[in-house]
C-alpha cells in the first residue's frame, strides 16, 4: 500500500489578497458574490417598485415574460421556467387570470392538457412593461458604454455557467 501525503490545502497566502477594512476579517464587499447580492437586491427593490404601479409582482411578470417568450405553456412548463413550484406557479397563473391577463385552452396537440397564454389584454400592459424594464436597465448601465456592457454581460454569463455546474 502506498502512502499519500497530507492532502495539500489552499492557505492565506494562495489566495490574492483581499481589501480588508475594520474590525471583521471578511466582509461582504470583499467578494464578487457580495457585490452581485447587493445589485441582484437593487434591481429587484427598484424593478418591484416600478411593477407595482401597474398592479404586478415580480413573479406575476416574470410568468408574463415566459408566456410572452414561450407563447403558451402548461402550468408544469411554467414552472419549470420559472424555477418555482408549481404551487406557488398556480396562484400566480390564478391571480393573473382574475385580472384577464392570461387565458387557459385545452393543448391542441393533446386535448387532455390545458395550456396557459397571454390574453389580448396583456399586449398593451407588456408593451408597457417592457419599456419599463428597458428603463430600468439603461438607468442601472448609465456610465458604461456598449462595450463595457456587453464585457460585464459575457463575464456574468461565464459565472453562471461555472456555477450552474456545480452542486
Amino acid at each position: 500500500m502506498v502512502e499519500k501525503g497530507p492532502k495539500k490545502t489552499s492557505t492565506k497566502a494562495d489566495r490574492p489578497e483581499r481589501r480588508r477594512t475594520g474590525g471583521s476579517r471578511h466582509r461582504p464587499d470583499d467578494y464578487l458574490s457580495g457585490h452581485v447580492h447587493v445589485v441582484a437586491r437593487l434591481f429587484r427593490k427598484v424593478f418591484d417598485r416600478r411593477v407595482s404601479r401597474f398592479g404586478l409582482t415580480r413573479g406575476q411578470w416574470f410568468a408574463m415574460v415566459w408566456l410572452y417568450v414561450e407563447g403558451a405553456a402548461s402550468q408544469t412548463r411554467l414552472a419549470e421556467v420559472m424555477d418555482m413550484d408549481k404551487v406557488t406557479v398556480g396562484g400566480i397563473v390564478r391571480r393573473l387570470e382574475a385580472k384577464g391577463l392570461i387565458d387557459r385552452a385545452v393543448d391542441r396537440t393533446d386535448e387532455r392538457r390545458r395550456v396557459i397564454r397571454l390574453s389580448p389584454r396583456a399586449q398593451p400592459l407588456t408593451d408597457a412593461l417592457f419599456d419599463e424594464v428597458d428603463r430600468l436597465h439603461d438607468e442601472a448601465l448609465a456610465g458604461l458604454d456598449k462595450k463595457d456592457q456587453a464585457a460585464l454581460a459575457g463575464l456574468l454569463l461565464k459565472v453562471q455557467e461555472n456555477l450552474s455546474g456545480l452542486d
